[in-house]
């Protein structure tokens, strides 16, 4: 649907974006991993403190919302 539109970019091009911008401002790893599904374990999930997306979502909004 991208290219018909005249982007030449894929989804998954605009997901790496995204998490590269992320991990850019300073967000650990872990939390990428969990807030873009990588990681879904018990034990990741476990040291991963509430609110941790809030922050994401404000670099990303930051980052490529208008």
């Amino acid at each position: 649907m991208m290219r018909p539109a005249g982007f030449d970019v894929t989804v998954h091009d605009l997901r790496r974006a995204a998490e590269a911008a992320v991990l850019e401002d300073g967000t650990p790893a872990a939390h990428v991993d969990t807030y873009f599904g990588i990681s879904t374990t018990a034990v990741a999930l476990a040291s991963i403190p509430d609110g941790y997306d809030r922050g994401i979502a404000a670099v990303l909004e930051t980052t490529f919302g208008a």
